[in-house]
């Protein structure tokens, strides 16, 4: 075999890899229509999605943790210290976390209940949240039973007493004429309770009795919301788990409390309720510690002072 030989073949691999680019600029012609329609429908589909999706918010507030005081006269750091040891981060997030603080909050903010407006599916909440006007959207079509804007919905409270306290469960709030409501149990035609904005309502379900205090109610005819009821303990573990502790930077004992949410307002309310409970408990422990310390040293000063004169004698 003679040197062409060998030359021939790796010259003609190295033509077959160039590019044609007046066949590829040829073949992009010739499909043209179905590019433009491919990026047509990416731009438009994200232009749906910006339009509809629910804008999400943070919502955080910084606490900083106090070191146990030191140089207490007459040495009294020692027993401060029994009593209470120096304050650690990680101590004072489980603190934060536990059911003492969040518990309050819960109750205070009625975070056992969520309660959802009926929206239109895929779109209707976006059309409900671009309605900038203070009178209610009238009823697209006449589908009343859906929320289109101007809705307006101050809860007061909802208690269950008896067995169904002790369980999960999901119901509809119906808006009637002359600014009424009724309470079903959801997916169920039956009627628990009928009431009037600024009026408790009572009603009985399976033993159970059922109170609902709404304040306020400005709704369509017919509209619809959907509440959804936890017991206590599992209303604070999902208080919990929407909750993000932690130490702003390391040693620097200041926590950072943050929540997300698509409600920006009840999220801040949310954060600076935990903020203050929290500070609240700890000027209470405080008081306590401190009215220990007091008791402590009000026994042991007749046996000081007795020790004192026998050592003076």
């Amino acid at each position: 075999m003679n040197q062409d030989d060998v030359i021939k073949p790796v010259a003609q691999s190295a033509r077959e890899d160039e590019i044609d680019l007046a066949e590829l600029f040829g073949q992009l012609n010739a499909n043209r229509k179905k590019i433009l329609s491919i990026v047509a429908a990416v731009f438009f589909a994200a232009a749906v999605y910006a339009y509809t999706a629910t804008p999400i918010y943070t919502a955080n507030a910084l606490l900083q943790v106090e070191q146990q005081q030191k140089g207490l006269a007459g040495g009294m750091e020692g027993i401060a210290g029994m009593l209470g040891s120096s304050i650690s981060s990680p101590a004072e997030i489980e603190i934060i976390e536990s059911r003492s603080v969040l518990g309050p909050v819960v109750n205070d903010m009625n975070l056992h209940l969520r309660v959802n407006p009926n929206y239109f599916p895929i779109f209707g909440e976006t059309i409900a949240r671009r309605h900038k006007q203070d009178t209610l959207a009238k009823p697209w079509l006449g589908m009343s039973s859906f929320a289109w804007g101007g809705e307006q919905l101050d809860f007061g409270r909802f208690e269950i007493i008896g067995d169904l306290a002790g369980r999960p469960s999901a119901w509809t709030l119906v808006a009637t004429e002359n600014g009424g409501f009724q309470l079903h149990v959801k997916d169920d035609d039956e009627i628990v309770l009928n009431g009037k904005p600024g009026e408790v309502a009572k009603g009985v379900l399976n033993g159970s009795t059922i109170e609902l205090f709404i304040p306020r109610l400005v709704a369509n005819p017919g509209m619809e919301y959907e509440i959804i009821y936890l017991p206590l303990i599992e209303a604070i573990n999902s208080l919990r788990g929407r909750l993000n502790v932690s130490e702003k930077e390391k040693w620097t004992n200041i926590l950072e409390i943050s929540m997300e949410g698509d409600n920006r307002e009840e999220i801040k309310r949310i954060i600076n309720s935990v903020a203050n409970e929290y500070v609240r408990s700890n000027v209470e422990q405080k008081s306590k510690d401190a009215g220990a310390l007091l008791d402590f040293i009000s026994q042991q000063l007749p046996q000081m002072k007795e020790d004192l004169d026998k050592a003076e004698a």
